[in-house]
């Protein structure tokens, strides 16, 4: 009897793509109603692509189960079918086989012999990133997770994770840090705080902690920084 094995997914962003390999009897449950144009391409009919284009064939398909990646062209061939499902009796059957062809051949090179399916990284929005920041900063005990990040974006965590560190030059992690490093700041400038009231108040376990991550970011102690300010 074949087990299944079950693969952690997170919401996929709208026009995303995914990659299943069938001989893998993949199983999918969706938790929320969505549309979704299927392509099913037979490994002979990639092999034959890749034959009459002189590129060698595809060893091992890797798929992406529960990935969702931006591919622009396969986006744009996907909404090029949209009027043939909405009117399939108008629909001109050579157009939508030229375009299915078109497809096969396309992922037949984009996965290649070995190659995962994979897209360039983008950096968020601006609006995306005061969200985050929003987001972090109202819960700097460091509870939120990043699979709630990621949610929020419409994003997979892997690729969250890549255009977060491609945006801001750091992780998540990174960014809580020093968002509480700004508020401890604060509190010490305005406050007239001890270190520990100020390690409690802005999210730190200890005063160790903070005189910790402190010095790596702004590279002094906490009581000598201050000490500047007078």
């Amino acid at each position: 009897m074949d087990r299944c094995k079950p693969v952690k997914t997170a919401p996929l962003p709208a026009g995303s793509v995914s990659i299943y390999d069938l001989r893998a009897s993949p199983i999918i449950n969706s938790i929320s109603a969505f549309h979704n144009l299927n392509f099913y391409f037979p490994r002979a009919a990639l092999d034959a692509i890749n034959d009459a284009g002189g590129l060698p064939r595809c060893r091992d398909l890797i798929p992406s189960p529960g990935e969702g990646v931006e591919d622009p062209i396969l986006q744009a061939l996907g909404h090029s079918l949209m009027p043939a499902f909405e009117g399939p009796e108008d629909a001109n059957t050579r157009f939508v086989h030229h375009v299915t062809t078109a497809t096969a051949a396309y992922v037949a090179q984009m996965i290649g012999p070995g190659k995962p399916l994979t897209s360039p990284t983008r950096p968020l929005h601006p609006r995306q990133l005061k969200r985050l920041r929003e987001m972090i900063r109202a819960d700097l005990s460091g509870g939120i997770r990043i699979a709630n990040l990621a949610a929020e974006c419409g994003m997979t965590v892997p690729a969250f994770r890549a255009a977060f560190r491609k945006t801001t030059g750091g992780s998540p992690h990174e960014w809580l840090l020093d968002c509480r490093v700004q508020l401890a700041m604060n509190l010490l400038r305005n406050n007239f705080a001890t270190v520990e009231e100020a390690a409690s108040a802005s999210g730190f376990s200890s005063s160790a902690h903070l005189i910790r991550v402190f010095h790596a970011v702004i590279g002094t102690h906490p009581d000598e920084w201050r000490a500047t300010l007078r």
